[in-house]
């Protein structure tokens, strides 16, 4: 039986009753992801409202978020 993770995501893309935008920051899902990955995981992904997850940030010259 192949071992299994879920990740749980932010569904909430504004800050409080602000207009300010908010998310998860991209290298605190792709750094775990491919550490888990590596091991030979099969992850899932999820967000309490279903849909997409907000990002809010994330930096595609850094090699693990690029390979995400």
């Amino acid at each position: 039986m192949k071992k299994k993770v879920l990740f749980v995501l932010t569904s909430h893309g504004k800050l409080g009753n602000t207009e300010k935008t908010t998310g998860y920051h991209l290298q605190e899902l792709s750094h775990p992801w491919k550490v888990l990955a590596d091991a030979g995981y099969e992850i899932d992904f999820v967000s309490p409202k279903g849909g997409e997850s907000p990002v809010d940030y994330f930096d595609l010259s850094e090699p693990t978020n690029k390979e995400f």
